[in-house]
């Protein structure tokens, strides 16, 4: 195992195909045609862990949110 002591950058992508609800990972929560059309599979606003004025992370992304806050991960 190589140990690297300086601290670059690191870019990561995860991409995950199959299993993944996309629209639960990252939701819309500020588009009514979300709830209209996830009615039973939605994630409530008031759950939605907020990135901005539209979108939200999953209650479970909450490792996520807190990078993101901190400016070390990005929705691409």
């Amino acid at each position: 195992m190589t140990t690297f002591t300086q601290k670059d950058p690191v870019f990561v992508v995860v991409q995950l195909s199959g299993g993944n609800d996309f629209m639960n990972t990252l939701v819309p929560y500020s588009n009514p045609a979300y709830y209209d059309n996830r009615k039973f599979l939605n994630i409530s606003e008031e759950d939605v862990l907020p990135l901005d004025g539209t979108l939200g992370w999953h209650p479970e992304m909450a490792p996520f949110k807190e990078l993101y806050d901190r400016g070390m991960v990005s929705v691409v």
